[in-house]
This record gives C-alpha cells, structure tokens and sequence, in this order.
C-alpha cells in the first residue's frame, strides 16, 4: 500500500469571499469541483485530504461551484492557461 501523506486545508469565511459551499478540486480527483466538499465551520471551511507520497498535487478551491481561488497558505505554479494553481507538496 503506497504512503499517504495528509493535508489539512482551511479557508476562512472572509478568504471564502462568504460563500455557502466550498470544494477543492485539484490533480487528485480529476479537478471535479464537487467531489471534494469542505465542511463548514464557525471560522469557514476545512477538509482533510490523504494523498499518495511521492509527488505535487495541483488544485484550487471552488466558491459556490462557480469562482475558483488558489490556497492563500500555499505555493502556486503556473497552470498552462494564464492562471496559477496552488500545490501540495507530499514528497516531503
């Protein structure tokens, strides 16, 4: 079984622009913007992800399955089409 590496990813309600829902679509689960939901909290949102060891994952937040924003805590790199993507880095 190959290791994981875990991922705590939060959002404030102001970073979240007040949103009501908020996902993470990234590398990991084919940049489907409701596959990975976060659950809402007092503060805003937050969601655990483990991921295989060993490479980046590329992925951004989805603001009411419309507006996508990078992580504010994280690096970005360039994603091709003129934009930035944030990056986990599980090879650490």
């Amino acid at each position: 079984k190959a290791a994981k590496a875990t991922f705590r990813l939060t959002l404030t309600n102001e970073q979240a622009r007040n949103s009501q829902n908020v996902a993470v679509a990234g590398e990991f689960n084919s940049w489907d913007k409701e596959a990975t939901p976060m659950t809402k909290t007092l503060e805003g949102f937050e969601v655990e992800l483990n991921l295989e060891k060993g490479r980046k994952y590329q992925f951004r937040y989805v603001l009411d399955g419309a507006t996508w924003i990078n992580d504010p805590y994280r690096p970005t790199v360039d994603n091709g089409m003129g934009e930035q993507n944030s990056v986990l880095d599980a090879t650490l």
